[in-house]
């Protein structure tokens, strides 16, 4: 089947890199990354090295110190600087997944949150003392296994369902520069809580930006494949489950009234939406628990989600719709 996937909220699928300060300047709204080999191999900008490498260590931005008429010639590519990002102070900037300098959406992160929505549909109708809360391989099995006809695949995921990565775009194209804030419930002896914000800067894909790709039930000779449900049917899953998503996350803002199947990708997507806690919730199943990096005290179905990323304070990240073409 081949779906095309519109952004609905900005999307950011980090590459783990982050640039720093001294790697791009602004110039009339847009942030312009630089050609640091380039740049370094320009005869304009060798007397100017010994100073960009003292100030570099210390994150400064390049644009204080260094002419435009010589940055300028380096720019491997320009993307607008949206929002709250536009008055912010030249930062790290975390840069999204691209490959031969063009994004794309990898068909992996497509797949982990069809899986997601897979898991909650299989799991939702049993009891809870049915289902292997902490064990992910003994569910990928029972999951997998209920939805496959082939019983040898019954805990490989990726032979059961294809899905392949995007086609391209330019950086120009699809991306812009956001301000995601995350915001932090931090308990306290009284359980009031205090909310404490982190600013990131983040490539991040634009609104309405449209993205083409393709999900397959394996590649045999069978109508469904290996599969009980075909791809049509595992898009409705998805758009039931993160519905429900978007209702606990979202409460005071109107429903997202698409022609497309609601879904979930990248950073930001939130714990809701990566672990099995609507579904412990919907079966009061109070033993579920989602460990956290660091403490004080896990996620549980009674304190809920301690963290949340915000484009501009305001706008969650992460969604979009599939649409079959």
């Amino acid at each position: 089947m081949k779906v095309k996937i519109r952004i609905l909220s900005p999307v950011h699928i980090g590459d783990g890199l982050n640039l720093s300060p001294s790697e791009y300047f602004i110039s009339t709204g847009q942030l312009n990354r630089l050609d640091m080999d380039g740049l370094v191999a320009d005869p304009e900008f060798l007397p100017h090295l010994d100073r960009f490498v003292s100030q570099a260590k210390t994150n400064r931005y390049i644009g204080d110190y260094i002419q435009p008429s010589i940055l300028s010639r380096h720019i491997l590519y320009s993307i607008p600087i949206a929002g709250e990002a536009a008055t912010s102070n030249p930062t790290n900037l975390k840069t999204f997944i691209k490959t031969a300098g063009r994004v794309y959406l990898p068909g992996s992160s497509l797949k982990g949150a069809l899986l997601s929505a897979l898991i909650y549909a299989l799991m939702s109708g049993k009891k809870p003392d049915a289902i292997p809360w902490r064990d992910n391989k003994e569910m990928m099995k029972q999951v997998i296994g209920s939805a496959t006809t082939n019983s040898s695949q019954t805990d490989n995921f990726a032979r059961w369902l294809d899905v392949t990565d995007s086609d391209y775009r330019p950086p120009a194209d699809a991306l812009e520069v956001s301000l995601v804030q995350v915001t932090r419930i931090i308990p306290s002896d009284d359980m009031q809580g205090r909310k404490k914000n982190l600013p990131l800067l983040c490539e991040t894909l634009r609104e309405d930006t449209e993205f083409g790709l393709e999900i397959k039930n394996s590649n045999r000779a069978e109508p469904k494949g290996w599969g009980k449900f075909t791809p049509a049917e595992i898009l409705k899953f998805s758009d039931t489950y993160y519905r429900k998503i978007w209702e606990e996350e979202n409460e005071d803002s109107p429903q997202l009234n698409r022609d497309g199947h609601l879904c979930r990708l990248g950073q930001g997507s939130g714990v809701l939406s990566t672990s099995l806690l609507t579904l412990a919730r919907e079966l009061g199943y109070k033993g579920y628990q989602v460990e956290r990096r660091k403490p004080p005290r896990p996620i549980t179905i009674e304190n809920g989600p301690l963290t949340q990323k915000l484009v501009d304070e305001e706008v969650p990240l992460g969604w979009v719709e599939i649409i079959p073409v």
